[in-house]
């Protein structure tokens, strides 16, 4: 195997790891329902603001995550890339939510499956 896409696969860990632990800040509170309910002055106008949270911090896992294979894979396809851009974010979205909110899965549920996702989108981009 290339040593580079090697270095692909664990810039793409490293911005995981980055993007869900380090960089989320407010958003991991903001991502929660609850936290919106325990505001002053909430109200209904508010009742869906932890969507827009969910849908920012996935939209910046998703860029962080796919950054390495972009800049340093020659043959990425724009078309494949966007399109994989576009499921990870719906499916991190799902995910946090099932945890932030559901409280279907544990944390251990929900980094496999966001590890899941770069397995994927690495698989879908390296092997085309």
């Amino acid at each position: 195997m290339n040593k580079l896409y090697v270095i692909v696969f664990i810039l793409m860990l490293l911005a995981h790891f980055f993007a869900d632990f380090h960089l989320q800040g407010i958003l991991a509170d903001m991502k929660q329902e609850q936290w919106w309910e325990r505001q002053e002055g909430y109200n209904s106008k508010y009742k869906y603001d932890y969507v827009a949270a969910l849908a920012i911090h996935s939209a910046e896992w998703t860029l962080w995550m796919m950054m390495p294979p972009l800049f340093l894979l020659p043959h990425i396809d724009l078309g494949m890339f966007l399109l994989l851009a576009a499921l990870n974010i719906v499916v991190h979205s799902l995910t946090d939510n099932s945890k932030a909110n559901y409280r279907d899965i544990n944390l251990v549920q929900d980094q496999a499956l966001h590890l899941a996702q770069i397995a994927f989108t690495y698989a879908a981009l390296t092997l085309v």
